[in-house]
């Protein structure tokens, strides 16, 4: 009986000591890095990305720089976390009235794991879902 007992109280213990529990995920941290598309699509209706042309790299002094593979060169933005908001923003000249325009792209987005970012762009468009996974 003693044995039974026994045994019950270390598998007890072995169960409830395995449980990890997971630090969350400080986003302004975990999206340092090259992210490259593997998804593309609305909501849940997410097709693969083959081969993608560009990788997206957030650097710690908010400057997310674009890489496009086949022009071999860089794009560069400045992006923030605001609330549950990753925001990119970018800027160019009005060729008509010569004004400089920004423009800011709001993503709602969700870390799946360490290695694997959900965008939501909050801005009606064709496509408004985008997983990236990491590449360095």
């Amino acid at each position: 009986m003693k044995n039974i007992i026994l045994f019950i109280f270390i598998l007890a213990l072995l169960v409830t000591g395995c449980e990890k529990d997971e630090a969350p995920i400080d986003p302004k941290n975990a999206i340092i890095g090259k992210w490259e598309i593997t998804h593309l699509g609305n909501g849940e209706d997410l097709e693969p990305v083959e081969n993608s042309i560009s990788y997206r790299e957030y650097l710690p002094d908010s400057l997310l720089r674009f890489y496009n593979y086949e022009d071999d060169r860089f794009i560069n933005r400045k992006y923030w976390i605001k609330d549950s908001l990753l925001i990119d923003s970018f800027w160019f000249i009005d060729d008509v009235s010569n004004d400089t325009i920004t423009l800011e792209n709001p993503y709602r987005f969700e870390f799946l794991n360490p290695n694997t970012l959900r965008l939501e762009l909050q801005y009606p468009a064709i496509y408004t879902t985008s997983i990236y996974k990491r590449i360095n």
